[in-house]
């Protein structure tokens, strides 16, 4: 028995789904959606033995209807992508800073 499974196992995306939640916060947030290689591997860092994964996309909001406005956005993500709230996300996630 294999306690831990390989990666690929564990973890399955939606290329559509993501392409689709990038789209609608875009829509709701115009140039404080990022999606620069730059930028998300700077929201790549760990604390953890997790390795680093840069997220899909960063949103920096501006009130807190933003952050309610991109959880709910993004809440369809698959599991996999989930919402962060926390600045340095250490998984590959659409982070919110």
């Amino acid at each position: 028995m294999t306690l831990v499974q390989e990666k690929s196992a564990r973890i399955t995306r939606d290329p559509a789904a993501i392409k689709a939640v990038i789209a609608a916060l875009a829509a709701q947030h115009g140039n404080r959606l990022v999606t620069s290689q730059a930028v998300r591997e700077q929201h790549a860092n760990t604390t953890t033995w997790i390795e680093n994964q840069a997220p899909d996309a960063v949103v920096f909001p501006q009130t807190t209807e933003d952050v309610q406005a991109i959880v709910r956005t993004s809440a369809p993500a698959p599991r996999s992508r989930a919402t962060s709230t926390h600045p340095l996300a250490g998984c590959r996630w659409i982070s919110a800073t």
